[in-house]
């Protein structure tokens, strides 16, 4: 597959898909809004892991969710998140939340 990524630029849609992998995504404020402006104009959002952790954690949606095993550990213990699943992605409100996730490699 080929992937032609661009930075998550405020109030930009440059793309029919925005993929977010986990990691540090608590620190970056921009992506939440552009999801919402993805989310309006019917186009995919793709949360991975951390990313659908925050993004379940922030909003506690209606619709079948799910993140990382791990992360949904975490969620279990620490709130009530009804709509939390077990399987490997979800997708409810056109965002797909998925288990999979991403590294961060620094050298």
């Amino acid at each position: 597959m080929i992937v032609d990524a661009n930075p998550c630029i405020d109030d930009a849609v440059s793309a029919e898909t925005m993929i977010v992998v986990g990691g540090e995504v608590e620190q970056n404020h921009v992506w939440p809004r552009k999801m919402r402006l993805m989310q309006r104009k019917m186009l995919t959002v793709v949360l991975l892991s951390e990313a659908a952790t925050n993004y379940i954690r922030q909003t506690n949606p209606s619709g079948k969710v799910t993140t990382h095993w791990r992360e949904a550990a975490k969620l279990e213990e620490t709130g009530c998140y009804p709509a939390l699943s077990t399987r490997f992605s979800e997708k409810s409100n056109g965002v797909i939340t998925a288990a999979g996730g991403g590294r961060r490699h620094r050298n």
